[in-house]
């Protein structure tokens, strides 16, 4: 899959919004990337064990542009902030505080750190926390970038 746009605009959905593949979970045997099919064909065919299983929305058999969509809005539902001021004998005090609520987020330092391309020196609990082997529910596959 590479590299690709993050975010799309389109008329009648939210400017900028986050546009890609939805997931469904990771590959944990080859039976099971064997065994995703629509259309009588292998949607993931040069997936292996500990690749994320993108989701085929048009159900043609196979993962490309037609089956990325909306996966998230950046745009919040609300958004609030304080600020507060007080002076007394010389002495002045002020704070602001500012907040929104009910946007999406996308990290994309997140993807960059935990990518495994090398760029950046990686967090230490990347060994704990891909996948490796074993037959267990992860938070992120075995390595990017991901076969299709």
């Amino acid at each position: 899959m590479g590299y690709y746009t993050y975010t799309m605009t389109e008329v009648g959905k939210p400017i900028g919004y986050y546009y890609g593949y939805k997931t469904d979970g990771v590959f944990q045997t080859q039976e099971e990337i064997d065994n995703y099919k629509n259309n009588d064909q292998v949607v993931m065919p040069n997936a292996k064990p500990g690749d994320l299983k993108f989701m085929d929305l048009n159900k043609d058999g196979k993962l490309d542009d037609e089956d990325r969509t909306m996966i998230g809005n950046p745009h919040p539902d609300f958004t609030f902030g304080l600020t507060l001021g007080a002076e007394y004998k010389g002495f002045d005090f002020s704070a602001f505080f500012q907040g929104s609520v009910g946007n999406d987020l996308l990290n994309i330092v997140k993807y960059d750190l935990y990518g495994g391309v090398g760029w950046y020196n990686a967090p230490k609990d990347i060994l704990t926390t891909f996948w490796n082997g074993q037959v267990v529910q992860t938070r992120i596959s075995q390595s990017m970038p991901i076969a299709v």
